[in-house]
C-alpha cells in the first residue's frame, strides 16, 4: 500500500470489495531492489536543492515541480511538499508517495526539474 499525501486525490474504489486493483499482483516493497548509497547521496542533494529554492519561488507562486514519467510518457506535478516527503522516503529507503494528478491542477505554476537546478545554481552564483 502506498503512502498517503493530503495533496492527491483519495482513492475511488477504497473499502470497495469490488476493487478491480485486487485482480493484479501487490506490489511487494521486497521485489524492488534496495536503494543504493549513491541514490540516496543524490536524493539528499534534491532535498537540498528544493530547501534553496522552494521560499523563493514560493512568493512568485510557483507550487512545484513537474517531471516526465518514464512509464506513461506523461508530465507528473509534485507540490513542494510531496516533493520532500518522496526525497525523505528515498533517503529512507521507503516507498515514495503515489503521485497521481491531482484534479484540477494550475500546471502552469509548476516548473521543470531543470529549471529548479538551473535557479539553484543562479542563487549559488549570486
Amino acid at each position: 500500500m502506498g503512502v498517503f499525501h493530503p495533496d492527491l486525490p483519495l482513492d475511488p474504489f477504497a473499502n470497495d470489495p469490488n476493487d478491480p486493483a485486487k485482480l493484479l499482483d501487490d506490489d511487494d516493497p521486497q521485489d524492488y531492489p534496495p536503494i543504493t548509497d549513491e541514490e540516496i547521496a543524490a536524493a539528499r542533494e534534491d532535498l537540498q536543492v528544493v530547501n534553496q529554492v522552494r521560499g523563493v519561488l514560493s512568493r512568485r507562486g510557483v507550487l512545484g515541480a513537474f517531471f516526465m514519467c518514464d512509464d506513461c510518457s506523461d508530465f507528473h506535478f509534485y507540490s513542494w511538499d510531496l516533493l520532500v516527503d518522496c526525497m525523505k522516503a528515498t533517503i529512507a529507503g521507503d516507498t515514495a508517495p503515489i503521485h497521481e494528478h491531482a484534479p484540477n491542477q494550475d500546471t502552469s505554476r509548476y516548473v521543470s526539474w531543470e529549471y529548479l537546478l538551473g535557479y539553484a545554481d543562479g542563487m549559488r552564483l549570486a
